[in-house]
């Protein structure tokens, strides 16, 4: 998947597809993720908002919101320092600062749910079995454990309010590790 991401940068949802396996986004953070809240200069994320559509009330009628607010907890607030390799990709697609990093066909911001109607197409054009767009958060906290990363650091990039709900949730040991540590252990 990740190399028809590198060869259709060109596309908004491919490029924010890779953002998120390289920083463990919340697919609502990376729909509400404009320009301006990537400085790349100083090569630094900003997570200050997301974007969720909501059920809402009126009249005795139920009907669908989009609404911008603050992320999930006060920890979801953050700032995640960027790779060299994904900081050059997102040089080379800025737009302006106002632009949202992933447009809609209709507006310019693409919802949720459409993004994932989108990440299902990719996963469909690579001929990957479907999963949740959400497993992207999965796989970066593995991979990040994988190479070394220590726990409390996962749990900061990925905006956790405590080190426990990352070890629970996200933290997957391999079989490869596990042989790797046991070959540590002597007798």
């Amino acid at each position: 998947m990740e190399k028809y991401l590198l060869d259709h940068l060109d596309n908004p949802t491919c490029l924010g597809t890779l953002l998120c396996c390289h920083t463990g986004l919340r697919i609502g953070e990376l729909c509400a993720l404009c320009w301006e809240d990537i400085d790349l200069e100083q090569g630094i994320l900003h997570v200050r908002r997301t974007i969720q559509r909501i059920k809402v009330y009126r009249d005795g009628k139920g009907y669908s919101q989009v609404i911008f607010s603050t992320p999930k907890s006060k920890k979801s607030v953050r700032d995640i320092p960027l790779s060299p390799d994904i900081l050059q990709h997102l040089r080379a697609a800025a737009r302006k600062p106002e632009d949202f990093v992933i447009p809609g066909k209709n507006c310019s911001y693409a919802e949720p749910r459409t993004l994932q109607y989108r990440f299902r197409t990719i996963l469909s054009e690579c001929g990957i079995e479907y999963f949740n767009f959400h497993m992207l958060r999965h796989i970066f906290a593995s991979r990040c454990i994988a190479l070394g990363f220590d726990t409390n650091s996962v749990s900061e990039l990925l905006g956790h309010a405590n080190v426990q709900i990352t070890l629970e949730l996200y933290v997957h040991s391999s079989a490869e590790r596990k042989r790797e540590l046991m070959s540590l252990f002597y007798l």
